[in-house]
């Protein structure tokens, strides 16, 4: 299953997640996010948030989680957007954060739940064409940097491909003059079967070459914000609502 910009209302994730196994009849093995998840434990967590676009800072519902007042039901595994606590994000790299919620990283290849996902956190932005030691300011932290999108390529590459790749921004292609090149070019070199983002807050279809690209509205649009998958014997992974 796939999630949207969660954006700290961690209960309608919830209610995301169990319509999701209910149209897996019961079966669900991970919730991939496409970031914006916004786990915040507390206000200084908070004031780690980029507000740029208009978005507004609060704690958010995961100190409900942390609590056990609010029960995600499965297994998630998230990417970064542009609104996360980066500081803390950052200081504890990539792995789980509480039980059953698994931060990925800032790019990469791993294994998921039998899958093998690739990953860019973040966005195009200020920081981007620089370095490592660019990202230091709020804003800043948002963006992807030139080495994590190098590293990525030659990790998709020694992957031999993908079958999930996730990213926050859209590639360019779905909408005339929106989406990120570096995403489209990534999508190239994953040749993933399904490619999943979220970030405007959309939900759109494309196709790219034989990678069906999904992108999700935040979890607080409903239907539109959360697709479930299965994968055939053949290998493919069907959207099946």
């Amino acid at each position: 299953m796939a999630l949207g910009d969660v954006h700290g209302s961690f209960d309608q994730a919830a209610k995301l997640i169990a319509a999701g196994r209910r149209s897996l009849g019961g079966k669900l093995n991970a919730v991939l996010c496409v970031g914006d998840l916004e786990a915040n434990r507390n206000a200084r967590d908070a004031a780690g948030v980029a507000t740029g676009r208009g978005h507004k800072r609060w704690v958010g519902e995961f100190p409900k989680v942390l609590s056990g007042d609010i029960v995600l039901g499965a297994p998630l595994w998230f990417i970064g957007g542009d609104h996360e606590p980066w500081a803390t994000l950052d200081s504890r790299g990539p792995g789980e954060i509480y039980p059953g919620l698994n931060f990925l990283g800032r790019a990469g290849v791993r294994d998921v739940a039998g899958l093998r996902v690739g990953f860019l956190s973040g966005i195009r932005g200020s920081a981007s064409g620089g370095d490592l030691f660019s990202r230091m300011g709020r804003d800043e932290r948002a963006c992807y940097v030139e080495v994590e999108l190098i590293a990525l390529a030659r990790g998709l590459e020694r992957a031999g491909g993908v079958d999930v790749m996730i990213t926050h921004d859209w590639p360019t292609g779905m909408l005339p003059d929106v989406g990120s090149a570096d995403v489209r070019q990534i999508l190239d070199i994953a040749q993933a079967k399904l490619h999943i983002c979220g970030h405007r807050h959309m939900r759109r279809s494309e196709l790219f070459g034989a990678t069906n690209t999904e992108a999700l509205a935040d979890v607080l649009s409903g239907k539109k914000g959360w697709a479930a998958f299965v994968r055939k014997r053949s290998g493919v992974i069907e959207r099946i609502s």
